[in-house]
């Protein structure tokens, strides 16, 4: 009986401790949600001002939110009180639920960490002397949190270090390279924060992770800009190259066409352009008579010479183009073509054939020397004619093309191979 006694006593003096308690006050409280265990700012991570401060800057990020954003929570934010003076820290506290209520989706807001530090920095006019100097926010300059996961482990926001060197005196400290990186890299916000600020002296901090995250971000950005400019500057070459081979065929033009009345194939004018594309050393056989007619076309030159498509008629010829001055007549231009003779005709194709020839031999591989006999041998004629050549000896031995119908041609190109 005397345990009994002692034991409803017990309960007795502990139920009426619980109901003088006061209650409790959470002020980022949201009603309709699992609030979970309720923390007091007298046991938060660090001071519980460096917590009301990370609160402050969540709280001017979210009411900068437009009024319609369902990230402002101005209810929320009207319920956080500006100072803990006289505040019964061990009843004043949040939720885990209301906590993380209130912070998550920041990266949402429009308005990043720098708003905070934006709204209370110093005029850049005023001496450090003159006035305290405005410490930033508890948070990461880089994400605007206090605490990360990184690889299951939380990670907290760290100061920035300082270090001396040999000689005593203090090395240059790296969080002076944020400012002109975060510049470089468009980070205009984060550049606006700690732009001509000390970040030691205001007691900055960054998580490590985030810092390394950061720098390596900046080391990219030099790789591709770097990359960027190799590309542009062969393309200028390329361009001047192309320029200068459009420019020689206006020159052509100029002195044959308009100056002397001669009509000349597109063809050859076409020739020279990819010659002089070789000369300046962006070689491209492939380049194309209708992209050089087209060129023509959209320039002033256009308007003192004229086209004509002619088919000669001959079995295996294809039609070409010529190029005449406008003042005289499509049948006048036709008839002086035919007039020009064979000399022309011959040397284009010599020198057309010779070209793609060259450019085969310069992508050829080297035979290794001395050669052996397997090195020698000519199984198959395409192993070593370009096949624009392989065509024209078709048609010279037996006026076909196709060289799949020839077994004579094939014969012969082979032997001439193995001569």
């Amino acid at each position: 009986m005397p345990k009994s006694k002692k034991r409803k006593s017990d309960n007795g003096g502990g139920w009426q401790e619980l109901q003088k308690r006061p209650p409790i006050t959470c002020i980022l409280h949201v009603p309709g949600i699992e609030h979970l265990d309720f923390t007091p700012f007298s046991k938060v991570q660090g001071s519980a001002t460096e917590k009301l401060a990370q609160l402050h800057s969540i709280r001017v990020r979210r009411l900068a939110e437009p009024l319609d954003s369902p990230y402002r929570m101005k209810d929320v934010c009207n319920h956080i009180p500006e100072r803990l003076d006289g505040v019964d820290l061990e009843t004043v506290g949040y939720h885990r639920g209301c906590y993380q209520n209130f912070t998550k989706n920041q990266k949402r807001l429009r308005c990043s960490a720098d708003s905070y530090d934006a709204s209370t920095s110093r005029s850049p006019r005023k001496s450090a002397s003159s006035s305290a100097v405005q410490m930033f926010p508890p948070d990461c300059i880089f994400c605007g949190k206090l605490e990360v996961k990184v690889s299951g482990k939380t990670e907290r926001c760290i100061k920035f270090p300082v270090f001396k060197d040999k000689g005593g005196g203090l090395k240059d400290p790296t969080w002076k390279q944020i400012e002109p990186r975060a510049f470089e890299l468009g980070l205009h916000q984060l550049h606006r924060m700690v732009q001509g600020a000390d970040l030691f002296a205001r007691e900055a901090k960054c998580h490590r992770t985030c810092h390394i995250s950061f720098n390596l971000k900046y080391t990219n950005h030099l790789r591709d800009a770097a990359k960027s400019h190799v590309t542009d500057t062969e393309e200028n070459h390329k361009a001047s190259a192309h320029l200068k081979a459009f420019n020689a065929v206006l020159q052509n033009i100029q002195e044959l066409v308009i100056e002397k009345n001669e009509v000349v194939q597109l063809a050859s004018l076409r020739l020279g352009y990819i010659q002089e594309l070789e000369i300046n050393g962006f070689p491209n056989p492939g380049y194309r008579s209708e992209k050089l007619k087209a060129k023509l076309e959209n320039h002033n030159i256009h308007e003192h010479i004229a086209f004509a498509k002619v088919n000669p008629g001959d079995k295996g010829f294809i039609t070409y183009h010529l190029v005449y001055n406008a003042s005289i007549s499509t049948a006048e231009a036709v008839i002086y073509a035919y007039k020009l003779g064979s000399k022309e005709k011959y040397e284009y194709v010599a020198l057309l054939l010779r070209s793609i020839i060259q450019q085969a031999f310069n992508e050829a591989k080297s035979l290794p020397w001395p050669p052996t006999a397997d090195d020698l041998e000519i199984k198959y004629s395409d192993e070593v004619f370009p096949l624009d050549l392989m065509k024209f000896l078709s048609l010279l031995i037996s006026e076909d093309a196709d060289m799949e119908k020839s077994e004579k041609t094939r014969r012969v190109v082979l032997s001439i191979g193995q001569v």
